[in-house]
C-alpha cells in the first residue's frame, strides 16, 4: 500500500521528470522496490555504479529518502557493504544533496545515542556505526572536523569498547587523515602509554596506528642483470621441463663457454638448486651430466660449490635454510644416480651429516654437540632424502657392506636422539623399507653402538687385504655406475618417448639448424705463454734444489732397536759394536730378518769408508760423548752435594765444641784418631766387603736404630739410615787414609758372635 504522501512526492517526482499517470507511478515504485532490494548483493563498483545511474531515473523526494533508509539500515553484520553504499552515496551526492545530508545526520545521530549507552552488547553496532562513518571520510562526505569530533570523543573517554572503535576508525580512515594537515595520532599514543589497558587493546591500538602511520621502510632496489644473465635465469628457472630439456641444453651448450662472465652466471644459476622446483632437481641433474662431456671443469666446480653448500649448512645450522638444505641433498643424491659423482663421495657425505662436530666422530646422549642438539632431528631429514634418492642404487658389490655399516651407524644416530616426532619416524620407516624391507632395527642405543663396534673390529682384522679390496671395490663401483647408467638411460628414453610424436617436426627442424651451428670438437690446446714456462723453470729449480738439500740432511730411523740377546750368540752388544770394525777395514752389521714369527740375524761387512759405515761411527761417538757427558754431571753434582753435607756437620760440631758440650774432654789419645767423614754411602765410592753376605743383609734391614762402640778413647756413634747407608759421627778432628772398622749387628756381645761386616772408607 503506498501512503498519501507518497503519493504526492511520486507525483512530484513524474512532474519533474516530464512523466504522468497512475500506471509511470506503479511502475517507478515498482522499480525503487527492486534495485533497493538488490543492494545487499552490489558487491563492486561497476555494480554499484549502474545502480547509481538506475536511480537517477527514478528520482523523487520520496525515492532519495528510502534510499537513504535502506542505506542506514544496513546490517550490522554486513560490514563489506559499507565501502560500495558509501561509493554510491558520493555518487549521487553532487547531484542528490539530500541523500548524502541524510545518511549522514542519522549516523551522527546514532554515534551520539551510542555514546550514551555503556552496554558491551552494542559493540557490533558501534563498530558499523563508525566505519561507516569513516569511508564517507575518505570520500569527503563526512567533513574532516566531525570525524575528528568522534575521534576526541572516543579519546576522552579511553577505556573497554571506546578502544576498540579507535582502532576501527584509524584502520578505515586512520591514513587518509594522517595525510591531512589536521591530523595528529600522538595524543592516542600518549593516552595509550599512560593507562593501564590490557594486553588485547595495546595490540590493537599499535596495530591501528602503525596501519594509519607505517615506519618508513627504504624502498627495495631491484638488482641489475645483464641481458645475457636474464636469458640463463630464463632458461633454467623458466623453461626447464620434461619437454623442453632437450632444447634448453642445446642452447646452454651454444653460450660463450670462454667468457668469465657467462660461466660465473651457469655456475651461480647450477649451484642455488633451491630456485627451481623440488620436482624439477632430477632435470637439472641431467643438464648437469649433459654439459660435463664438453666442459668437464664445470662439472667439477659445480659437485664442490654443492658439498661445500652442504658442509656450511651443517655448520651455521639456520633455521630459515632448511628448504635449501633438503633440496642441495637431493641435488647430490640426483647427480649421483647420473654418473656426476662416485659412491665414496656419497658415504663420505652421509658419514658426515651424522658426525660433524660430535665428539670422537661419534654421536652420544652423554656428550651434547652445539650445532646438533638432541631434540634437531633435521640431519636424520638431511640422510634419508639422500638415501632416497640414490641409495637404491646400492644393492650389490661393496657399495652395499658399506650401506649394510651405514645403516648400522644411522640406526646409532637415530638411537642418540630424545623423542624422536611421529613424521620422522614415518620418514625413517618409509627410507629403511625402500633400502632393506627385511632389516630387524634395534631398539636401545647399546645394541646399535655394540654391532657397529664389530663391524669396525671386522674392518681391523681385514687391513692386511685393503689393496685387493679396493681394486674390486673401484671395479664394482665402475660396474654399478655403468648398470645405474644403462637404467636411468631407458628410464629417460621411456620418458621421452611419450612426449616425442608431438613434437618431431619441429625437433627435425631444430636438428638440422644445430647441425649448421653446433660443432662438437675437442677442446683446444692452450699454448703456454712467456710468463709460464718463466714459472714451471722456477718450479723445476726449487724442486731440484729442495731434493739436493735433502740428501745431506740426518733421516731418521725407521728401526732403530737392540738385537735380541739370544740372537748374538752369547755375546753382550758391548763384544759386538767393538767388533763391529775389524782390520780388514770393513764394519760388521747385522742384520735383522723375520719370517712369519721367526727372527733370524746376519752379519754383513760393508766397507769403513762408505758413508753407511761413517754415519753409524759418527752417530756412535756423539752418543758416547754425550753419556760421558750426562756422567760428569751426575758425579759432579753427588760431589757438591757430600761437600755441603760436610761442611753442614763440621759446622754442627764447631758450635757444639764452642758451647762445651763435646764427647770429648780435653786433649789425650783421643786427638790422635782419626776423623772419619760425617756421611759415607755406598754411592760415594766406598766399596764394602761382607764376610757373610748372605745373612748380614737380613740384620742391616732389621737394624733400624742407632748403636754405639767404643773404641779406644772416642766413641763413635754409627747410624744405619737403611739397608745401603750408613752414617758415622765422631768427634775427632784428625783424619787417616784408611780405617777399618767391624760393624757388629743385631744385639750386644753375644755368645756366638752374630756375623760382621768389615767396612773400608777412602778417605779424600
Amino acid at each position: 500500500m503506498i501512503s498519501s504522501t507518497d503519493k504526492d512526492d511520486f507525483t512530484d517526482g513524474a512532474i519533474a521528470t516530464g512523466t504522468g499517470g497512475t500506471g509511470n507511478k506503479t511502475g517507478q515504485l515498482a522499480q525503487l522496490d527492486s534495485l533497493l532490494a538488490r543492494l545487499p548483493q552490489l558487491s563492486n563498483r561497476d555494480l554499484i555504479d549502474a545502480a547509481a545511474v538506475e536511480f537517477c531515473y527514478l528520482n523523487s523526494k520520496a525515492s532519495r529518502r528510502k534510499l537513504a533508509k535502506a542505506l542506514i539500515g544496513v546490517p550490522r553484520s554486513r560490514l563489506d557493504l559499507l565501502p560500495y553504499y558509501a561509493r554510491l552515496v558520493a555518487t549521487l551526492n553532487p547531484y542528490f544533496s539530500d541523500v548524502g545530508t541524510s545518511v549522514l545526520t542519522a549516523l551522527e545521530d546514532e554515534f551520539k545515542g551510542l555514546q550514551k549507552k555503556k552496554n558491551q552488547d552494542l559493540l557490533e553496532s558501534r563498530i558499523k556505526n563508525i566505519r561507516f562513518l569513516s569511508e564517507l571520510t575518505k570520500f569527503r562526505i563526512t567533513p574532516q572536523h566531525a570525524i575528528f569530533h568522534c575521534f576526541k570523543v572516543v579519546l576522552d573517554d579511553f577505556t573497554n569498547h571506546n578502544v576498540e572503535v579507535a582502532c576501527n576508525l584509524l584502520e578505515t580512515c586512520g591514513r587518509f587523515l594522517y595525510k591531512s594537515p589536521d591530523t595528529s595520532l600522538e595524543t592516542m599514543m600518549r593516552k595509550k602509554n599512560v593507562q593501564h589497558l590490557d594486553n588485547r587493546q595495546i595490540l590493537m591500538i599499535e596495530n591501528a596506528y602503525y596501519q594509519a602511520n607505517p615506519p618508513d621502510r627504504s624502498a627495495m632496489i631491484t638488482k641489475q642483470r645483464s641481458p645475457m644473465e636474464q636469458y640463463i635465469r630464463k632458461l633454467i628457472y623458466g623453461d626447464l621441463n620434461k619437454k623442453s630439456l632437450e632444447k634448453v641444453l642445446k642452447q646452454l651448450r651454444k653460450l660463450n663457454w670462454e667468457d668469465k662472465e657467462v660461466y660465473g652466471v651457469l655456475l651461480r644459476c647450477f649451484s642455488k638448486i633451491w630456485k627451481i622446483k623440488y620436482s624439477n632437481i632430477h632435470l637439472l641433474a641431467i643438464l648437469v651430466s649433459g654439459l660435463h662431456r664438453y666442459h668437464s671443469e664445470f662439472g667439477i666446480a659445480l659437485v664442490d660449490q654443492v658439498i661445500e653448500e652442504i658442509r656450511a649448512g651443517l655448520e651455521l645450522n639456520i633455521f630459515k635454510h632448511n628448504q635449501r638444505r633438503i633440496a642441495t641433498a637431493k641435488y647430490l643424491g640426483e647427480l649421483y644416480n647420473y654418473r656426476m659423482v662416485d659412491s665414496p663421495l656419497i658415504f663420505d657425505t652421509l658419514y658426515t651429516i651424522a658426525t660433524l662436530g660430535h665428539d670422537y666422530g661419534r654421536p652420544a646422549r652423554e656428550r651434547i654437540c652445539p650445532i646438533d642438539a638432541p631434540d634437531d632431528f633435521f640431519r636424520i631429514r638431511l640422510c634419508c632424502t639422500l638415501l632416497d634418492t640414490c641409495g637404491m642404487c646400492f644393492d650389490c658389490g661393496s657399495s652395499k657392506k658399506k650401506l649394510d655399516s651405514f645403516l648400522v651407524f644411522f640406526q646409532m644416530y637415530i638411537l642418540s636422539k630424545q623423542n624422536v616426532p611421529m613424521d620422522v619416524e614415518f620418514m625413517i620407516a618409509d627410507t629403511f623399507e625402500m633400502l632393506r624391507p627385511n632389516l630387524s632395527l634395534f631398539k636401545t642405543y647399546e645394541e646399535a653402538n655394540e654391532a657397529f663396534d664389530r663391524i669396525l673390529l671386522e674392518q681391523l682384522k681385514t687391513e692386511d687385504g685393503f689393496e685387493e679390496s679396493e681394486l674390486s671395490e673401484t671395479s664394482s663401483d665402475d660396474g654399478d655406475d655403468e648398470e645405474r647408467g644403462e637404467r636411468d638411460l631407458k628410464e629417460e628414453d621411456e620418458e621421452d618417448g611419450e612426449n616425442s610424436e608431438d613434437d618431431d617436426s619441429e625437433e627435425t627442424v631444430e636438428d638440422d639448424e644445430e647441425e649448421d651451428v653446433v660443432v662438437l670438437t675437442n677442446k683446444e690446446e692452450r699454448v703456454p705463454d712467456e710468463d709460464d714456462e718463466e714459472f714451471e723453470k722456477e718450479f723445476s729449480k726449487m724442486i731440484s734444489e729442495s731434493i739436493e738439500a735433502r740428501k745431506f740432511e740426518r733421516k731418521a730411523a725407521t728401526l732403530d732397536v737392540p738385537i735380541p740377546m739370544h740372537l748374538l750368540g752369547g755375546q753382550d752388544r758391548r763384544t759386538v759394536a767393538q767388533n763391529a770394525e775389524n782390520d780388514t777395514g770393513k764394519m760388521a752389521f747385522t742384520l735383522l730378518t723375520k719370517k712369519g714369527n721367526k727372527q733370524t740375524t746376519k752379519v754383513m761387512e760393508v766397507p769403513a769408508d762408505s758413508a753407511l759405515a761413517i754415519n753409524t761411527r759418527t752417530k756412535q761417538e756423539a752418543e758416547r760423548e754425550e753419556q760421558q757427558q750426562l756422567k760428569q754431571i751426575v758425579l759432579s753434582y753427588e760431589e757438591r752435594e757430600e761437600a755441603n753435607i760436610r761442611l753442614a756437620m763440621e759446622e754442627q760440631i764447631r758450635q757444639r765444641n764452642a758451647r762445651g758440650g763435646g764427647n770429648v774432654r780435653g786433649g789425650g789419645a783421643a786427638d790422635n784418631l782419626p776423623c772419619l767423614p760425617p756421611m759415607l754411602t755406598t754411592r760415594s765410592r766406598v766399596p764394602i766387603k761382607h764376610n757373610t753376605p748372605l745373612r748380614a743383609r737380613p740384620h742391616l734391614q732389621q737394624s733400624r736404630k742407632s748403636k754405639s762402640h767404643t773404641l779406644g778413647r772416642t766413641r763413635v756413634s754409627l747410624g744405619i739410615e737403611s739397608d745401603r747407608e750408613i752414617t758415622l759421627l765422631t768427634s775427632s778432628r784428625q783424619a787417616s787414609p784408611l780405617v777399618t772398622i767391624s760393624v757388629l749387628c743385631g744385639s750386644e756381645l753375644a755368645s756366638p758372635p752374630p756375623p760382621t761386616f768389615n767396612i773400608l772408607f777412602a778417605f779424600f
